[in-house]
């Protein structure tokens, strides 16, 4: 029996600047709630990882990489147990003005006996073939298909205003909430897509990749799948419920059978509808996902013949109390299998559901790995390879087997574990040109500052936040030794530092929870060599009417591509943040509301800067 997998690029043709692909995710004028949070408390399903790569092509900050994640962690919590499952994101132009990003799924091209020739998106198959027999063939398969192959690429809008609080208190009205755009793109890359293209006649013709929603949602009749794209009353059915999807009598490309029908007081399916509004912060998956995950058969378990299994998933309702170690002098560490000598028989193993009974903690990779069962076992030393939840708490499982007369039954029950934080990661985001505040310089001896001082407020983000309730920051500059304090609010995504341009300032983060803390590696930002010889080459002007920003650069820089920052000086909640490909053009500020701000072109290493008032 022949069985191959090829991991391939994805056959949609419509590509990133598509007008109106259906593998968008796009904005909307249209009122929806305020905020609808992640319940506190809630059940968590299996063991799920998403794996991040980013492409930084285009820069990408710690703030976004952390608003990324814990979209990710979000998700994670309703996946049933799979393979990892991974994402690569990247930030580039999207031609559509109302595109807020763009997903590709990659196609697992599968030949065997039992399934010939079908293009399978690559999340659906790893998913299926933990389940079905005839998907695998440890012979023909490898496993770097399954633990290092691309699953999808999100592609978001360098043109839009994202903002990327953690808070879902705190998106500000001009912004689209960062975190609830991730998690759709994130649903549509585990899925919930269609994949079609519109031909002559009205007819609607379903493309690759594809999984069990596209296969029962569309035929291979065209004519009869644009009929059902405007009927009204497309559907599928899971948990007991039949859930209503967009189907509009006027045809929709963007939308048609790739959402949930529009219902703003549906709760249960809002993150999937279609459009998101500025201003709007939606984390909450709905219960509808857990029925699409159902229908596409990711909650069939293969179990062995001749015995059953139970399952008892873990809940923020019941989460058990750290524990710290005694001591963690000969406590055994995580023991990773080299990737060279790896099979793919024991990557299923350490990845399933099942596995060998006794006491597991889920890593970040997505493998489980045995502790003795007593949670003072597990390692601190090993904090940064645990995988967490969006609220910090390892996630761990217990199987085990009972007798019933003479089969055996299997339990697995998974839980939640609370542990100290993650280890900080920050990175320098960007710095606009500050004022001398006597205030905030009151740190140090007023006779030590000198007239040709450059005074900047640099934006350091961070990352990994999640179980984290406070971070303390500890600056060191090198023009005055002698260390400041202060706390900054972890769900902001990064904080602003006041700084001396002429020297170097180095920054070491503490996070913090109930449980203890963890101290990062010092992050060093030197800008001492970047302003004064970028002023000397080049001088940035701007103007404005209220409604865009023109700027130009004298003398102009061939071949430009940089990133501008635009930051109100009194309230950096109204920025804007982007690409330029030019020394002179023009940058729409309608959306931002009457101040002083600051206007910044970064490339080549160097930082341009003016004020301006709006």
């Amino acid at each position: 029996m022949k069985r191959t997998v090829l991991l391939l690029g994805c056959l949609l043709s419509m590509g990133l600047y598509a007008q109106t692909s259906p593998n968008g995710v796009y904005s909307t004028t249209e009122p929806r709630p305020t905020v609808l949070e992640k319940p506190a408390s809630r059940e968590i399903m299996g063991g799920t990882v998403i794996r991040v790569n980013f492409d930084e092509t285009n820069a990408i900050s710690a703030t976004q990489k952390g608003a990324f994640e814990y979209a990710c962690r979000i998700w994670e919590e309703n996946i049933p147990t799979t393979f990892p499952i991974n994402i690569t994101v990247k930030f580039g132009t999207l031609q559509n003005p109302q595109c807020l990003a763009y997903v590709e799924p990659t196609v697992g091209l599968l030949e065997s006996d039992a399934y010939s020739s079908q293009c399978f998106s690559n999340v659906y198959f790893k998913r299926k073939s933990q389940i079905d027999d005839q998907m695998l063939d440890y012979a023909t398969c490898t496993v770097e298909q399954f633990r290092d192959a691309p699953d999808a690429t999100i592609t978001f809008s360098t043109r839009q205003p994202f903002d990327y609080t953690i808070n879902s208190t705190a998106v500000p009205v001009n912004k689209y909430d960062f975190v609830t755009v991730a998690l759709q793109a994130i649903g549509k890359a585990l899925g919930f897509l269609t994949n079609t293209a519109i031909v002559g006649n009205n007819q609607l013709i379903r493309l690759e990749p594809r999984n069990e929603f596209t296969s029962v949602i569309l035929g291979n009749d065209g004519v009869q799948n644009y009929k059902k794209a405007v009927s009204g009353t497309a559907s599928f059915s899971g948990k007991g419920k039949n859930w209503a999807l967009y189907c509009p009598a006027t045809f929709d490309y963007k939308f048609a059978l790739n959402y949930f029908a529009s219902d703003p007081n549906n709760n249960e399916t809002l993150l999937m509808q279609p459009g998101i509004p500025k201003g709007v912060a939606i984390r909450y998956i709905g219960t509808a996902m857990q029925s699409f995950f159902d229908f596409c058969g990711w909650n069939k378990r293969n179990i062995a013949v001749g015995g059953s299994a139970s399952f008892d998933f873990a809940s923020t309702a019941n989460v058990i109390a750290y524990q710290k170690p005694v001591t963690t002098v000969n406590a055994p560490q995580i023991k990773q299998v080299s990737e060279t000598d790896e099979t793919l028989e024991f990557y299923r193993r350490d990845c399933e559901e099942r596995g060998g009974d006794g006491h597991q903690v889920l890593l970040k990779n997505g493998r489980w790995r045995m502790y003795d069962g007593n949670l003072r076992s597990i390692v601190e030393e090993n904090n940064d390879d645990y995988a967490r939840t969006s609220d910090g708490y390892l996630r761990i499982k217990h199987i085990y087997h009972t007798s019933v007369g003479e089969f055996l039954v299997m339990h697995v029950e998974y839980g939640l574990y609370d542990y100290i934080p993650q280890n900080p990661k920050s990175s320098f985001n960007s710095y606009t040109i500050g004022t001398y505040n006597i205030q905030r310089a009151s740190r140090r001896p007023y006779n030590t500052f000198s007239a040709e001082d450059e005074y900047i407020d640099t934006e350091i983000g961070f990352q990994q936040i999640e179980g984290c309730k406070k971070i303390l920051v500890e600056q060191t500059d090198a023009d005055y030794p002698v260390p400041y304090t202060y706390f900054v609010e972890p769900e902001q995504g990064y904080f602003i530092a006041y700084m001396n341009k002429r020297y170097a300032s180095t920054f070491k983060l503490t996070y913090i929870n109930d449980n203890g803390q963890t101290i990062g590696q010092p992050l060093t930002i030197d800008l001492s060599g970047t302003q004064k010889s970028a002023v000397a080459e080049s001088k940035l002007s701007v103007s404005q009417n209220g409604v865009a920003l023109h700027y130009k650069l004298s003398p102009q820089i061939e071949n430009l591509n940089g990133q501008y920052t635009i930051c109100n000086v009194n309230n950096t909640m109204h920025r804007k943040q982007g690409e330029v490909q030019s020394s002179n053009g023009v940058i729409s500020i309608i959306d931002l509301p009457k101040g002083i701000y600051t206007f910044s072109i970064t490339c080549n290493g160097k930082t341009y800067s003016t004020k301006w008032m709006k």
